[in-house]
């Protein structure tokens, strides 16, 4: 275990660690009064691993000797902040811009099988912040004050791929008015993806992914008009996650759930 009045060149943390605090010598971790977000990463059946997020008005958006703790032992199954392109279990930032700031995290899954990315506890942290994690690759984004994240991911390691951020953007990159107007879902008594556009908004194509972010399904020729539906019945059971991509280049992103 490190203690906070310890000093280090380069903070390093095993997998057996605990975060217990940011690591900085001249704060009483009894009088504490900075705001901290603890994420705990969950691969079932393997292993766990906290990280913690620490907002201090000393620190930059690089690294700061004395806030910003290595990750020195990666486990099979793991996740951590990603900081110019290293590994870390603590990080330090100066504020949170809701709209701008961003932070990276990197993850490795050994084998295929199930995550869950949860909120583990937050101290001092502002009500009115968003915690909002964003799958880069689908474009979704999961509201972790609400609910965790739990998905099923593949083998490999991801860095460009999830970004935690404090402002929940619009499920759909369109204006209010389309917004309010398009519409899909899955008719699960007829294997068909139903468009509702009474607007009769143009779209180049049509697709549909798997929660692991592979394509499950792709349409290109896609069809003029208020009400359509699209043959999907090669899809196995689960949740998907469909993006329509429209002329003007935004894209209208939801989710839907075949039985």
């Amino acid at each position: 275990m490190i203690s906070s009045g310890q000093n280090f060149d380069r903070l390093t943390v095993d997998s057996s660690t605990t975060i217990t605090n940011s690591f900085n010598p001249d704060v009483d971790s009894n009088s504490d009064d900075r705001p901290k977000i603890r994420l705990l990463f969950t691969s079932i059946g393997i292993i766990n691993r906290e990280i913690l997020l620490t907002v201090d008005d000393r620190c930059t958006d690089g690294y700061d000797w004395g806030f910003d703790g290595y990750l020195n032992d990666v486990q099979v199954d793991d996740m951590s902040w990603l900081i110019e392109d290293n590994l870390f279990v603590i990080q330090g930032i100066g504020d949170i811009d809701a709209e701008e700031t961003t932070l990276p995290l990197s993850i490795q899954k050994s084998d295929v099988g199930d995550v869950v990315i949860a909120i583990q506890a937050l101290e001092n942290f502002p009500d009115d912040l968003d915690i909002i994690l964003h799958d880069t690759e689908l474009g979704t984004h999961y509201d972790l004050r609400n609910a965790n994240y739990e998905a099923s991911l593949p083998a490999g390691i991801y860095e460009d791929r999830f970004v935690l951020g404090f402002q929940n953007p619009s499920q759909l990159s369109v204006d209010d008015n389309e917004e309010e107007q398009l519409d899909f879902y899955y008719a699960t008594n007829r294997n068909k993806l139903v468009v509702l556009n009474p607007r009769n908004t143009t779209f180049k194509n049509i697709e549909i992914y798997n929660i692991t972010g592979q394509s499950a399904h792709k349409i290109e020729d896609v069809l003029d008009g208020s009400y359509n539906e699209y043959s999907i019945d090669n899809l196995t059971a689960g949740i998907y996650v469909v993006r329509l991509h429209l002329e003007d280049n935004k894209i209208v992103t939801k989710k839907i759930i075949v039985k």
